[in-house]
Formats: structure tokens, C-alpha cells, sequence
């Protein structure tokens, strides 16, 4: 397997697993209509896959927008595989966008999971980058 993608809907995330490239991206909120482990299970048998061969670098991206406490362990235990990647020697850069500095709940989250996990995100601020010169 080379390319997994799943498309967003109003209540998943958008997910990209480019193993050709060792580029993982989630985007979106976790709120799916089906059990959440089912949901996932797709996304944990391609990182299996994908941890048995991985990239000298993974880069993972996450735009996150919102889980509800019903999901949040499924979410967590998402990353938390993640982090088998780098167990293989892979190194893992891990990025977490946001679009305001005060924007608690997606930091806060970013928190649970590093702390869940183990990846080691590094915080992005999205705002800054905005073209201030457009109308």
C-alpha cells in the first residue's frame, strides 16, 4: 500500500497516509457516525502495514477541530500507533496546526495527545502565516 485517503465528511476527519513520501495528515473533527474503532480500523491495519517498511522520515500533520469524549480514546489510540513508526528507527516529525493563539481546546488537545502517545508535536501558529495585505 502506498497511498490510503479517506475524504471528510461534517463529522471525520480528512486522513492522507502517502507512504511513498512518509506523509501522514488528518484534518478535521472525530465525531463519525459509526463505532469509532470500526471507523478506524482501515487507518490501523495501513500504518501497520506502513510501520513494517517505513521511511527513513514520516511526517505527520494534524489540523485538528474537535472530538467529543465518546471518540477521544479511539482518536488517542490512533496516534499512539503512530508512534510505533519511530519505534523501527523511523524518525517521526510531528506538526500541530492552529488558527489562533487562543484557541485553547486544540493545544489542550495536542497536550492529551503527546501525552497519551509519546509523539512529541511541535506547535504551529497558522495566524501568523495569514497574507495580512489581502482584502
Amino acid at each position: 500500500m502506498k497511498i490510503f485517503e479517506l475524504a471528510q465528511t461534517s463529522s471525520t476527519p480528512y486522513f492522507l497516509l502517502d507512504f511513498n513520501n512518509g506523509y501522514i495528515l488528518y484534518k478535521g473533527r472525530f465525531i463519525p457516525d459509526i463505532e469509532p474503532s470500526e471507523f478506524i480500523k482501515p487507518l490501523r491495519y495501513a500504518i501497520i502495514e506502513y510501520a513494517n517498511s517505513p521511511m527513513s522520515e514520516t511526517i505527520i500533520e494534524v489540523y485538528y477541530e474537535y472530538v467529543n469524549t465518546g471518540n477521544l480514546y479511539t482518536l488517542l489510540d490512533f496516534f499512539k500507533l503512530i508512534k510505533k513508526i519511530e519505534q523501527t528507527g523511523s524518525k517521526l516529525v510531528c506538526l500541530w496546526h492552529y488558527d489562533d493563539p487562543l484557541d485553547e481546546d486544540s493545544i489542550d488537545m495536542c497536550e492529551q495527545v503527546s501525552n497519551y502517545s509519546g509523539l512529541e508535536f511541535h506547535l504551529i501558529d497558522d495566524s501568523k502565516h495569514v497574507d495580512s495585505g489581502s482584502v
